[in-house]
């Protein structure tokens, strides 16, 4: 078939550099790095990513003429990150930001004919691999939190979390881009929902070995977290609204719901688990919590090394509390 190029939006982000970097490396074998339009909003991005070899280009995604001269300029494809999962995003758009996006980027899609795909990772962790931005949020502000105040402090409910790694979530897209490429036609729009939970980990049990973690390295001064003593509390010291603080750091991906019972895992070797599941696309996770827990002390490495995240996240959710 005719090569068929990839615009990646965020290109200097966490996840969107990641994927750049990891496509460059032969997750995708059909794709050619020529084939990859970068999309980043600054000069200063730009030049991060000016060595890789992909085609960068300067885009502001609130412009909407100038995503869709783009995409025409490039000939490329732009690729997003079951109807009943539409359903209730729908109807639960107003209670966070990225379910409004969700809800937006499919129905706005249909609208246009353009073919969707809404990947939904969890709490995503490990050093990335871009040019311009290698840490994630979640942890991060967590380890420099518990730096600065030199304890770990964890909330009362202990939640289960559903993590991914950032390579296998970058693998992820690949499957979903290969399977495209190679003619085959993925679930998309509102049944193309892509779940990226590779294993759960109790908030509490986190916690722990975080302390443990860096009262080993001398870093608190206790091995043993202690319990927020509000929300409030904990938005304060993690640098987030309080009304984000507990959707950040102690929710699960999951949505219980009757509808969603008979869903087909994206993973070959894992059960139906609700809102965990999509469809079967042969996508097979790396890393699991043993190894989560073995390779702690890179996480602690990456933020000693590179301070915090290059991100608007926070920003963005401190616009949405205000609204």
């Amino acid at each position: 078939m005719a090569p068929t190029n990839i615009l990646v939006t965020g290109a200097a982000g966490y996840i969107g550099g990641s994927i750049v970097a990891d496509f460059l490396t032969g997750v995708v074998p059909s794709l050619e790095k020529g084939n990859i339009i970068a999309a980043v909003r600054s000069e200063e991005q730009a030049a991060a990513l000016s060595d890789s070899g992909v085609n960068v280009t300067r885009l502001d995604l609130t412009d909407g003429e100038a995503v869709a001269k783009t995409i025409v300029d490039h000939d490329s494809t732009l690729r997003g990150t079951g109807n009943e999962i539409f359903a209730i995003e729908k109807q639960l758009a107003d209670s966070y930001p990225v379910r409004k996006t969700d809800v937006t980027v499919i129905e706005q899609a249909q609208s246009q004919g353009v073919i969707s795909f809404i990947v939904i990772p969890c709490l995503t962790h490990g050093k990335g691999t871009g040019a311009w931005n290698k840490l994630s949020v979640n942890i991060p502000i967590v380890i420099n939190a518990s730096i600065k105040r030199k304890e770990v402090r964890r909330f009362a409910d202990n939640i289960k979390v559903s993590y991914v790694h950032i390579s296998d979530l970058t693998a992820l897209y690949g499957r979903i881009v290969e399977k495209i490429l190679q003619g085959e036609e993925p679930p998309s729009g509102s049944e193309g929902y892509y779940f990226s939970t590779s294993y759960q980990i109790s908030s509490h049990h986190f916690a722990d070995q975080l302390a443990a973690a860096l009262h080993a390295r001398g870093l608190v001064s206790s091995p043993k977290p202690e319990v927020w003593p509000s929300a409030e509390a904990a938005a304060e010291a993690l640098g987030v609204p309080a009304k984000f603080v507990e959707y950040l750091w102690n929710s699960g991906c999951v949505i219980h719901s009757p509808q969603l019972s008979q869903a087909n895992s994206i993973r070959d070797d894992a059960p139906s688990t609700g809102i965990g599941s999509g469809p079967k696309i042969g996508w097979k996770p790396k890393w699991d919590e043993e190894k989560f827990f073995r390779h702690i002390d890179d996480e602690v490495d990456a933020v000693l090394e590179l301070g915090k995240a290059k991100s608007s996240l926070v920003d963005s959710l401190f616009a949405a509390a205000k609204e």
